[in-house]
C-alpha cells in the first residue's frame, strides 16, 4: 500500500506542477474530448448546419466548457427558427420534364406533353437525424441553457414542429448508449501526513441513457462505493437523527462500503394539452435554489416530477414533485403504515436578469415541514448572485419547537469577479441550531475516505471539499479564487466557521476544533476521457480545545476515468 501510494502521488505530482482545477462540478466545468457532445456538433457540421462557435470546428487546442457547449446549442435552435421550414420540408428534386407532344399536321407545333412526376421526398432519416441531435444537445445541457435565460419552452417547441413536420414520430429507432465513470483517490491526511493515516477510495458509476422516442429520454445508473456513504453529516444524536424507513436492507444511516445502489432509473417525457409541460418519472435528482430545502444529491428519491414553462403567463415557471422520501428500490412501501410521502412545489417568476421564487414543503422526510423564497440576480456579463432563505416548522420526528422560534436557514452565493482570467465567488451561509432537513444542502453528497481519523472533532474532509459549507447551528463563509498558470486553471478555496449556539452539544462538531479551511487544486486532461488532480487542503486548530492545537492536513491524488 505504501509503495504504491508513493509511486502515484510523486505522478500526480510531476504531471500536475504547472496545472492547478476547479474541485467537483460546476458550471464552468470542461467537458473532455472523448464526450458525445463535440461529435454530435461535428455531425450537424456535415450536414450543413454551421454552428459558427467559436470558429466552425469542434476539435480545438483547448476542450470547451459546458457553459460554452450551452451557447452553442442555444445558436443551434435559434437556426431552427430562421431554417425551420427549409429543413422540415426538404423534398427531392423535380422530375425530367414529359416528352413533347405529337407534332400537329400543319401549323405550329403541338403543345408540350403534360411535366413529369415530383421526384422522391428528400432523405427523411436525415431531418430525424437533425432533431435527435439536437434534442440530446439540449438535455445534456439543460441546467446550463437555464443560466443562460434562453426561452427554453420556445426552443423546445421549435425542436418539436420541426419533428412533427418530418413525420418520423414512432419510426425511429431508440438511441440507447452506455456511459460511466470509475473515480479512484489515493493520499494521506493527519497532523504530519503520515503512512499511519493513509487512505484510498474507489467508486464508479455506470448506466444506460438515451432516447426512448423521439420525444421520451431514459436513464438507468447504477452507484458503488467502497467508502461509507453516511445519510446524517451531523452523526445519530439521541432522538435527533432522520428516522426514516429503508426498504430492503438496513441502511438507516447510509450507504456501506463496497455497497451498489440503485443511483437513477427514470424516463423523462413532454405532453401537450391542458397539462403541457415537462414530466419525469421514476428514480431522480432535484434541487430548488441553493438547495437549503430541497436538494437531494446524498440519494435520488422515486416520484413523479413536473415542470412547466410559462404557467398561465409567460414568466412563470413551475416545478413540482411527488414521491417516496425513504425508501431504497421502492418509492414507496408496500404497507402504507410503514411509507413516507414527499411533496415539494415551486412557482418562480423569471425575468432576463433576474428571477424569485417561492417554495413550499408540505410534507417531507417524515413530518417535516419547510417553505423558502429564493433570489437569481445577474450582475452583469457572466456574474450572478444566489440567494436562498427558508424556515421549518416541523421537523423530521417531532411537531413542534416547543419554546422556540422555527428554525431558519440562509444563503448567499455571489461573483464578485468573473472574466476568462480570473473568477472570484464570495459565499455565506447561516443555518440555525434546530433547522435540519433531511433532503438539503444540509445533508449533502459525501464519502467517509479518510479512514483512520486522528480525531472525532474535525470536519471530513469530502463534507467540505465537494461541497460549500451548510451546516446547522453553524456561520460559514469564505469563497474561491479561480484563474490560470498558462491554459491550465487553478482554484482556492478558504473557509471560516463559528458556532450559533451551544444547543447541539451532542453534536460531532459543536466544539468546532477545527474552523479555518483552506484547500487549493491541480488539475490536468490526460487522453481519451482521463482526468487527475492533485489536491492539498488543510484544518487550521481553533483553540478553543488545547487537546486539538495542530493543523490537520489533507493530500490526495484523484484518477477519473469517464465513457
Amino acid at each position: 500500500m505504501h509503495k504504491r501510494l508513493v509511486v502515484l502521488i510523486a505522478v500526480g505530482s510531476c504531471l500536475l506542477s504547472s496545472a492547478w482545477a476547479q474541485q467537483g462540478a460546476q458550471p464552468q466545468q470542461t467537458v473532455p474530448f472523448d464526450h458525445w457532445a463535440y461529435d454530435a456538433c461535428q455531425q450537424l457540421s456535415d450536414l450543413g448546419i454551421i454552428i459558427g462557435y467559436p470558429d466552425g470546428t469542434w476539435r480545438g487546442d483547448r476542450p470547451l466548457t459546458r457553459y460554452e457547449f450551452a451557447m452553442a446549442v442555444s445558436r443551434i435552435v435559434d437556426l431552427f427558427r430562421a431554417n425551420l421550414g427549409v429543413w422540415a420540408n426538404r423534398t427531392g428534386a423535380p422530375g425530367e420534364p414529359g416528352p413533347a407532344g405529337p407534332e400537329g399536321p400543319a401549323g405550329p407545333p403541338g403543345p408540350q406533353g403534360p411535366a413529369g412526376p415530383v421526384g422522391p421526398p428528400g432523405d427523411a432519416a436525415i431531418n430525424l437525424k437533425i432533431v435527435t441531435i439536437v434534442t440530446n444537445l439540449q438535455t445534456e445541457f439543460a441546467n446550463e441553457i437555464v443560466l443562460l435565460r434562453d426561452d427554453v419552452a420556445e426552443l423546445n417547441a421549435d425542436v418539436h414542429n420541426l419533428d412533427a413536420r418530418v413525420d418520423v414520430v414512432g419510426k425511429s429507432k431508440p438511441n440507447i448508449e452506455p456511459f460511466g465513470w470509475i473515480d479512484y483517490r489515493i493520499g494521506l491526511q493527519g497532523s504530519s501526513l503520515d503512512f499511519a493515516h493513509d487512505f484510498d477510495a474507489l467508486t464508479a458509476k455506470i448506466g444506460i441513457q438515451g432516447n426512448i422516442t423521439p420525444k421520451a429520454f431514459g436513464r438507468i445508473t447504477f452507484k458503488s462505493a467502497d467508502s461509507y456513504v453516511p445519510l446524517s453529516v451531523l452523526g445519530v444524536e439521541t432522538g435527533e437523527g432522520p428516522v426514516v424507513i429503508n426498504f430492503p436492507g438496513s441502511r438507516s444511516h447510509g450507504y456501506g462500503g463496497d455497497d451498489v445502489w440503485l443511483d437513477e432509473a427514470f424516463v423523462t417525457f413532454e405532453t401537450g394539452g391542458l397539462l403541457s409541460g415537462e414530466w419525469t418519472v421514476g428514480r431522480q435528482f432535484q434541487s430548488y435554489g441553493l438547495g437549503l430545502m430541497v436538494n437531494n444529491e446524498r440519494r435520488a428519491q422515486q416520484g413523479i416530477r413536473y415542470r412547466k414553462r410559462g404557467l398561465f403567463a409567460k414568466d412563470l415557471n413551475f416545478d413540482a414533485f411527488y414521491g417516496g422520501g425513504s425508501s431504497d428500490w421502492l418509492p414507496i412501501e408496500p404497507f402504507m403504515s410503514a411509507s413516507d410521502g414527499y411533496v415539494t412545489a415551486r412557482l418562480e417568476y423569471e425575468r432576463p436578469r433576474w428571477s424569485a421564487a417561492y417554495a413550499a414543503m408540505p410534507d417531507g422526510a417524515g413530518n417535516e415541514q419547510v417553505q423558502s423564497v429564493d433570489l437569481w440576480v445577474n450582475l452583469g456579463g457572466d456574474r450572478h448572485l444566489y440567494a436562498e432563505y427558508a424556515r421549518q416548522t416541523h421537523h423530521v420526528n417531532r411537531w413542534r419547537y416547543s419554546g422556540h422560534e422555527p428554525p431558519n436557514a440562509w444563503g448567499l452565493q455571489a461573483d464578485l469577479i468573473k472574466n476568462r482570467n480570473l473568477a472570484l465567488q464570495a459565499y455565506y451561509c447561516q443555518v440555525g441550531p434546530e433547522y435540519d432537513v433531511v433532503y438539503s444542502s444540509i445533508h449533502p453528497y459525501f464519502e467517509m475516505i479518510e479512514g483512520t481519523t486522528p480525531n472525532a472533532n474535525h470536519l471530513p474532509w469530502e463534507r467540505w471539499l465537494r461541497n460549500p459549507i451548510a451546516i446547522t447551528n453553524f456561520r460559514a463563509y469564505g469563497g474561491t479564487l479561480s484563474t490560470h498558470i498558462g491554459e491550465f486553471p487553478v482554484e482556492f478555496a478558504y473557509y471560516e466557521l463559528s458556532k450559533l449556539s451551544n444547543w447541539w452539544w451532542e453534536s460531532q462538531f459543536a466544539n468546532v476544533d477545527y474552523d479555518r479551511l483552506f484547500a487549493v487544486s491541480f488539475h490536468k486532461a490526460l487522453a481519451h476521457g482521463a482526468n487527475m488532480s492533485l489536491t492539498y487542503a488543510q484544518e487550521q486548530a481553533s483553540g478553543a480545545n488545547p487537546q486539538y492545537r495542530e493543523t490537520n492536513r489533507f493530500l490526495q491524488t484523484q484518477v477519473s476515468v469517464g465513457f
